[in-house]
């Protein structure tokens, strides 16, 4: 029975919509009536919640064992105020991700924002990544035992092929040991376009001995940011700048105007603001001419 019930609950990882009990019982293999009373038992205990439409979502019973998790969590508590020290000396303009391994995935467990403005991760709490892409991913694989990490890569050999090229298990090895001895990676474009990544593992036994014990679960601090910020620290060895304007319209314009547009105020931020126009951003907002109106009257109504 308890293996069923988890099947019916593994049924939701990927599929935020409802199910219906008729999809419940396909899916698992058992008879309606069956899946009829899995469903009763998880929602009284309330792990599922019925929805219009004669089907059911997972329930409140997860928000509170969340909260219980978060508090019970002796990892989080430490390594946020590290990771906020490490927005301090680094940048504002990203996030701050503190990742653990879950099963042959790497997934987010808490992140701390820069107080600048910076590109919003989706890889928040809950959130799994794949374990061979990004510098979160990477270094958690990097701190592996020999054991583990060659059954991954047995399980997973097409997938590290195709992502890292690597042609066998010797030089698979070689490039992870190569990031632990570095004991940071840096990666660009691999887990979203323009982003990029510097991760470590979890900070050494200095930080207490719970947080020793925590370590043990294979953790990973990374930092998310736009790839010309990384970029430009590398270059420069400070911080740049990055700068954010945004013009809100009403649509109507062609792709030739708000190129030209784009380019003449890239142009004039790094005219005044000495930044280079890799860290420059611009985003155009536009509006239906029904959703927008000036002095109290649709743009809509005006063009009539």
């Amino acid at each position: 029975m308890a293996s069923r019930i988890l099947q019916v609950l593994a049924l939701f990882r990927g599929r935020p919509g409802p199910l219906t009990v008729e999809e419940i019982a396909r899916e698992t293999g058992v008879s309606q009536s069956s899946a009829y009373r899995d469903v009763q038992d998880l929602s009284r205990a309330g792990f599922l919640d019925p929805v219009m439409g004669a089907g059911y979502v997972l329930g409140p019973a997860f928000i509170e064992y969340d909260r219980l998790l978060r508090q019970g969590d002796t990892l989080i508590p430490l390594a946020s105020e590290i990771m906020r020290r490490l927005l301090d000396e680094t940048t504002q303009h990203a996030t701050a991700i503190l990742c653990r391994r879950y099963r042959d995935t790497v997934m987010c467990v808490h992140q701390e924002h820069g107080s600048a403005p910076h590109p919003i991760t989706t890889y928040e709490r809950g959130v799994a990544m794949p374990l061979f892409a990004g510098a979160s991913s990477k270094v958690i694989l990097a701190h592996l035992e020999d054991r583990a990490l060659k059954r991954i890569y047995l399980d997973n050999e097409d997938t590290i092929r195709a992502r890292l090229g690597h042609g066998d298990w010797n030089a698979f090895k070689a490039e992870v040991r190569n990031i632990r001895r570095a004991g940071v990676v840096e990666t660009a474009s691999e887990v979203a376009p323009g982003r990029a990544g510097v991760a470590a593992d979890t900070p050494p036994h200095r930080q207490g001995r719970r947080l020793r014990a925590a370590r043990r679960r294979g953790g990973a601090l990374s930092m998310s940011a736009a790839a010309a910020i990384v970029a430009g620290r590398n270059a420069h060895s400070r911080e740049t700048d990055m700068p954010e304007i945004y013009v809100h319209a009403v649509k109507g314009r062609s792709l030739e105007q708000k190129r030209a547009l784009i380019k003449d105020i890239t142009d004039a931020v790094v005219k005044n603001f000495s930044v280079p126009a890799e860290v420059v951003m611009v985003e155009i907002v536009e509006s239906e001419p029904t959703a927008k109106a000036k002095g109290g009257v649709l743009f809509s109504e005006m063009r009539r």
